[in-house]
């Protein structure tokens, strides 16, 4: 399985490490630490403390009592409390910060992950976060980042009947809108629609993401003629 994508761990004749491990039953779990450790020790990897926070989206959700919950792992610098960041096409400000086990928390340091509230929308995992001046100037970059988006993806290909795709011998293609609840729901619908197949007919997927539709949903099915 590793090998169809080019991955050759150690065990057969490759450079990648390996540890097998349990999650359920805790098995090797202090060797595949460690093994972290002696690889990052060897590698020379630091992070730096004194610099302006960024880290990685490791898990998001919308919460239907606190919003947008967004699970961050900080690479460098220290994120604090009323940070203002933006985070993939969104922002946000910390305004609740909770560690693994919890606890609030006034500050997160380089390795640490941290629970985020106070985002603006849910981010996608993979996401990067960067600690920015204020809110105002994360609210821009995050709204540049949209629009470009948006305007990469929007087309002016004419909407599609699905009756008469089944009428007609041309060759079809359909466009779809799709927003979810959590990060973990849009991927499995994501992965639906692009597993439809048929005959003269290509699928595509013009916006995705999570939270409720939003006007700029509605313009950008519109100008594409995709279905929400």
């Amino acid at each position: 399985m590793l090998i169809s994508h080019d991955i050759v761990v150690e065990s057969m004749g490759g450079e990648t490490l390996e540890v097998e491990v349990s999650a359920h039953t805790g098995e090797n779990l202090d060797k595949f630490l460690e093994t972290i450790l002696m690889q990052a020790e060897i590698m020379d990897l630091k992070s730096h403390y004194e610099c302006k926070a960024s880290g990685i989206v490791i898990e998001s959700r919308l919460d239907k009592h606190l919003g947008p919950v967004s699970s961050i792992l900080i690479k460098n610098g220290k994120l604090k409390l009323g940070d203002a960041f933006v985070v993939g096409n969104t922002y946000g400000k910390a305004r609740i910060m909770n560690s693994v086990d919890g606890k609030k928390i006034k500050e997160a340091l380089p390795s640490m992950p941290v629970e985020i509230m106070g985002l603006k929308g849910v981010p996608f995992s993979g996401d990067e976060l960067i600690v920015v001046e204020n809110e105002k100037k994360a609210r821009a970059i995050a709204e540049y980042r949209e629009n470009n988006k948006d305007k990469s993806k929007s087309n002016d290909k004419k909407e599609v009947d699905i009756l008469d795709y089944f009428k007609s011998e041309e060759n079809f293609e359909m466009n779809f809108v799709i927003k979810a609840d959590s990060f973990g729901s849009l991927e499995a619908l994501e992965a639906a629609v692009n597993k439809i197949e048929f005959e003269k007919l290509n699928i595509n997927i013009v916006r995705s993401g999570t939270g409720d539709i939003n006007e700029n949903d509605i313009m950008i099915a519109k100008s594409s003629g995709s279905i929400i």
